[in-house]
């Protein structure tokens, strides 16, 4: 009978909805850790990244999951030593990912790494680039030709390291490698690259001085063989770092993170210039403590949605931040993801339906040290909740109907502010008595959302209640709304 219920719930929910939306967090007792990804031809996902124990000697780490978040495989790519992908890319007949490969322990020596794998995961090649000290890559991208382009970071000294650019044909055979940086003294290191409209390409990143270890965006133009045709650095405090870049119709956009805000503390920022890379403007996001920008696309319509991370916000030490602005960078919205715990988002993308989705890793009730975890959120950044009932607009904020629901053990409740406001949502059983508080504290404007896990408490129909006290405006109201759920086990 409970099977029979949830089938009939979702067939006369599902249709409600025209974009597919979902939480989902994937991993083992180990620590997972994503760098990207990547919404494939079928409508799934791709994510690549690490798997390690507490961080030491880590492998290479894939997760596929269809157009819902379900798994459709995983897999580890041990090496001898260790290794690691921050990068993937879709191939005609499966995906080619880069990062790192340890190659010697003494001393210590990594070379930039490819692997090729096919739809199912399984390894076609793998292959080492690189001189005598340590290389690694950071981000591939698929070329006009039929290629590659990888972009990295190449050790030539102690002290001294350049962006790494590489050009490979289908079967990862190099075609030509150039390196772009400083001198001596100076560390260069390449987080994005993209092919441009006349063929060249654009890699993108950041230098630190080795003495006083400040660091600047560095942003590098190159010809269709790679050859520089300009370089740029920008800096406005003594440490600015681009983590990310995207070629628009008219220049460069590139977002990272700044203390151009000073007081010590990191702001996102969302930077863009022209063609030539001339300063065009320069905005930042985030408040008073530890706000950093990882990834930025721009949206079908001219503006742009950046994935970053807080510490400003959020129930956990660290949420996700999503982020999006109009074609001038002027917020238009902003979203927070996560638990209790730590949530790192690293990227994101604006997905076949208009949604978005983003990747990162999460800290907050995982499943080992941490977890993959995959948001896919609606045009707007919501993760409307699927419900029985109307979901009705309380003046100021939303409650939604937790999900799953009915659940066993653990569910998600969600909610929405219109202004910073102190809440406090607290549950409770069916004769009144209060059994947890999981909310009291100040939260921004925006999405929220909290993981509950009931395993302490008996099968029953229980409520969860909202209170918000209007902080900001000159109303100072107070709301409360209260919503049922069941569990059941």
């Amino acid at each position: 009978m409970k099977t029979l219920f949830l089938l009939m719930l979702t067939f006369f929910v599902l249709p409600a909805f025209s974009q597919i939306t979902f939480e989902k967090k994937y991993g083992t007792w180990k620590d997972e850790h994503p760098e990207a990804v990547l919404q494939t031809a079928d409508g799934g996902y791709i994510m690549a990244g690490t798997q390690s124990e507490s961080g030491l000697n880590p492998d290479g780490y894939i997760v596929r999951v269809n157009e819902f978040g379900d798994t459709l495989w995983t897999r580890t790519y041990a090496r001898t030593w260790s290794s690691g992908l921050y990068s993937i890319a879709e191939s005609g007949d499966g995906f080619i990912a880069t990062g790192f490969n340890t190659v010697t322990l003494g001393p210590a020596r990594s070379d930039l790494y490819l692997l090729k794998i096919n739809q199912q995961g399984d390894t076609l090649w793998s292959k080492h680039y690189g001189g005598s000290r340590d290389e690694s890559g950071q981000e591939i991208k698929p070329t006009s030709d039929g290629g590659f382009i990888v972009a990295g970071r190449y050790d030539e000294a102690y002290n001294t390291t350049s962006f790494y650019l590489l050009k490979i044909d289908t079967q990862g055979d190099t075609l030509w490698t150039r390196k772009y940086g400083l001198g001596t003294g100076y560390r260069a290191f390449a987080r994005a690259v993209e092919q441009t409209d006349d063929g060249g390409y654009m890699i993108a990143g950041y230098v630190a001085e080795y003495i006083s270890d400040y660091e600047d965006v560095y942003m590098v133009k190159t010809d269709s063989l790679g050859m520089m045709e300009w370089s740029s650095l920008y800096n406005w405090s003594n440490y600015d770092i681009a983590y990310d870049m995207q070629e628009i119709a008219d220049g460069y956009v590139l977002v990272g993170l700044t203390h151009y805000q000073g007081e010590g503390r990191w702001n996102v920022f969302l930077y863009k210039t022209n063609s030539s890379g001339d300063s065009l403007w320069l905005k930042t996001y985030g408040d008073s403590l530890d706000d950093r920008g990882y990834a930025v696309k721009q949206t079908t319509d001219n503006g742009f949605i950046i994935a970053a991370w807080t510490s400003s916000w959020g129930a956990g030490s660290f949420d996700y931040y999503l982020i999006k602005t109009d074609s001038n960078g002027d917020t238009l919205w902003t979203r927070l993801f996560g638990g209790n715990s730590h949530d790192y988002a690293y990227d994101v993308i604006q997905t076949q339906d208009g949604g978005y989705a983003i990747a990162g890793a999460s800290f907050s009730q995982s499943a080992g040290w941490g977890d993959y975890y995959l948001v896919k959120t609606d045009g707007n950044g919501y993760l409307p909740i699927l419900s029985q009932q109307h979901i009705p607009v309380i003046e100021d904020f939303q409650l939604y109907q937790n999900y799953p629901n009915p659940f066993n053990p653990a569910t998600a409740i969600s909610w929405q502010l219109a202004v910073g406001s102190w809440v406090k949502l607290s549950i409770y059983n069916l004769v009144g008595q209060r059994m947890a508080v999981l909310v009291n504290e100040k939260q921004a404007a925006g999405y929220h959302s909290i993981d509950f896990d009931a395993s302490h408490l008996a099968s029953g129909v229980y409520f969860y209640r909202l209170e918000v006290s209007d902080l900001l405006t000159d109303s100072r109201q107070s709301y409360v709304m209260t919503r049922k759920m069941l569990i059941v086990k």
